[in-house]
């Protein structure tokens, strides 16, 4: 048994076993470590193929048994192995996965590929084995041999052991409903560091109260290009040290949802954080940071970084979301307001006053080499990216707008919109949407070419939704031989408010809702926000609900020290929304990410006698 199946923990004395679970890791090492080094490790992650746990905290002593990797380095030498695949037989990847890890490894030895990983890694990398030799089993052929494959016991006794491990380590994992996009993950695992979904969100956590509620300052978005920020309180930029899944160079935008102190105080640091990892001459360097907040957002950091004498070494750009008139030669211009920190300001009127309807944000640089594309250009025709739904031109003249009926649409780049909208509160707060991109369904060139169309321009019509004309005038339809579009995914994010209720009749749908969890009143009482976040939650048609403890003053109020505290805030949070199974805690979990919802591939109208090609695809 390696040392990826096998290595005991010692938490405060008191042993956790994990039978083909257990982990202890290290950034950018996977098991390349003997036990003296990790014993004086303060990373813990304890770990199945299905479930992950991980925590900092509380580790005195680490002991692993490393021999067995350094035995396994060795095997095949000189020994004779014996395949327990039959010759000439294809397989599923649900057959594979029941193989024990020791046959997954042997079998990979034998064909020379990495052997080091966990059981579902393993399965798949022999899987895709398997198919390049013409032996993995995939669509209907592959579904009925599945079905007559028992489910994988040893690995739901394995995950049950694991759970059983983590909800010791975190009872919150107990006090929760459940989840549907929370993952836990070790930090340094291959599938969340690789963000294979393209959208993956972290709490950035620097405190933690008594009753064990994660006190997150900072909502990191990660996508496939860059990183985003979401409120960005006191001392945020220290949780990002030594972080493995958000990199500092990354960030490009930062989203604040009103000027209250504990949203913005960690954004003048959190810039010269930034700036100090874009050395001079870095290819990042001269990429610009865009700041979105309400008004006041300009004299602040101006304000801070001017009495400071700050320098940054790459240029700012702060958006002022204001509710009133701008003339329209002047949205979106950048205007210098302190040259010595490079920063600069704008404004941004609401949707229903922008004579285009929306910002386009799409500016990586303000250096001559780069340009900025108006009206939905960009799009990556390879990604099958559908033109994205933006709102109507408004008319600059209206009078008649009010505040809570106004929206701030930006427009980052082909993939992403991210929409702003007023919350009820004592001060201009503003709540966030963000959604991505409808993709173009699967094209299948056998049946396309079986149709008659063979030029490659027209598959690129095809996806877009677009019919061609064959040369023999055949007309072809494009759900004849490409499948239905992908819906993009949505992310609703409300920082601390009075109430959201505006917000969930005006901004649906979306997949997952991060609200807050409490707030802080004027005269410093503690307003519990769970039942409005179940509300919000149902209005906006959310398949899950995380409740997100923002505010470092929380842990100044007695409830932080309540131990029914967290179980009150999920019951009510749940009474109210419909998916209340699906109601978690922020800050627990080491990412939340989903994939795009799972639709029928096929062409809808393919003709029935070129369905056989759809199985060879």
């Amino acid at each position: 048994m390696g040392v990826f199946d096998r290595i005991m923990v010692c938490v405060r004395q008191q042993h956790v076993h994990a039978a083909c679970g257990i982990h202890v890791g290290h950034h950018g090492r996977r098991g390349q470590c003997d036990a003296n080094t990790l014993s004086s490790r303060r990373h813990v992650f304890i770990s199945t193929s299905r479930s992950r746990f991980w925590r900092r905290d509380g580790v005195e002593e680490c002991r692993a048994e490393s021999e067995d990797l350094r035995k396994a380095e060795k095997d095949g030498d000189g020994a004779v192995f014996t395949s327990v695949l039959k010759d000439g037989e294809s397989y599923t990847y649900k057959q594979l996965r029941n193989l024990t890890v020791e046959q997954l490894k042997a079998e990979l030895n034998s064909r020379h590929l990495p052997y080091l990983g966990y059981k579902s890694q393993l399965a798949g990398r022999l899987y895709q084995a398997l198919l390049d030799e013409g032996r993995g089993l995939v669509g209907e052929e592959a579904a009925r041999v599945d079905a007559m494959v028992s489910d994988d016991e040893e690995c739901e006794e394995e995950y049950e052991q694991v759970m059983k491990a983590a909800l010791e380590a975190e009872p919150l994992l107990g006090v929760q409903k459940g989840t549907l996009s929370g993952v836990l993950l070790e930090e340094d695992s291959e599938s969340i560091m690789s963000n294979k979904t393209g959208m993956q969100a972290t709490f950035l956590s620097t405190l933690t109260a008594p009753n064990r509620i994660r006190v997150a300052t900072s909502l990191a978005l990660r996508t496939l290009q860059s990183v985003w920020l979401f409120e960005c309180g006191e001392d945020t930029q220290r949780s990002l040290i030594g972080h493995t899944l958000v990199d500092w160079k990354r960030i490009d935008r930062i989203f604040v949802g009103s000027m209250d102190p504990e949203s913005v105080l960690g954004l003048p640091g959190m810039l010269c954080t930034i700036s100090a990892s874009r050395s001079k001459g870095h290819e990042a360097a001269d990429i610009p940071i865009h700041v979105y907040g309400p008004p006041g957002l300009v004299a602040f950091v101006s304000n801070m970084l001017a009495v400071s004498r700050t320098y940054l070494e790459m240029p700012v750009v702060l958006h002022e979301l204001t509710p009133g008139f701008v003339e329209p030669e002047s949205i979106g211009v950048p205007v210098e307001v302190l040259k010595r920190s490079r920063l600069y300001a704008t404004k941004l009127p609401p949707d229903q006053l922008n004579p285009e309807g929306y910002y386009d944000g799409e500016l990586t640089a303000m250096l001559s080499r780069h340009t900025k594309k108006r009206n939905g250009g960009g799009n990556d025709l390879r990604a099958g990216t559908l033109p994205q739904q933006l709102p109507s031109p408004g008319d600059p003249s209206r009078r008649d707008v009010s505040v809570s009926s106004m929206t701030w649409t930006i427009r980052t780049d082909a993939e992403w919109l991210v929409t702003a909208a007023p919350l009820k509160n004592e001060k201009p707060c503003l709540g966030f949407k963000v959604l991505e991109s409808h993709r173009s369904g699967r094209l299948y060139p056998a049946v396309a070419q079986a149709l008659g169309v063979f030029d490659s321009a027209q598959y690129s019509e095809l996806k877009a939704g677009k019919s061609v004309m064959t040369e023999d005038g055949t007309l072809v339809e494009p759900d004849q031989c490409v499948g239905p579009k992908r819906e993009g995914r949505s992310l609703g994010i409300i920082p601390p408010c009075l109430s959201s209720d505006l917000f969930g009749k005006r901004m649906g749908p979306v997949d997952v809702l991060i609200h807050s969890m409490t707030t802080i009143t004027k005269d410093r009482q503690l307003l519990s926000l769970a039942g409005t976040a179940g509300h919000c939650a149902q209005a906006l048609g959310a398949k899950e609900l995380v409740l997100w403890q923002s505010q470092t003053s929380f842990l100044d109020n007695e409830e932080s020290h309540d131990e029914e505290f967290p179980s009150k805030m999920i019951e009510e949070a749940a009474a109210s929304f419909s998916n209340g199974n699906h109601v978690s805690f922020g800050g627990i979990y080491a990412a939340h990410q989903w994939e795009r919802e799972e639709t029928q591939p096929f062409p809808v109208n393919i003709p029935d006698d070129l369905r056989y090609l759809l199985q060879s695809e």
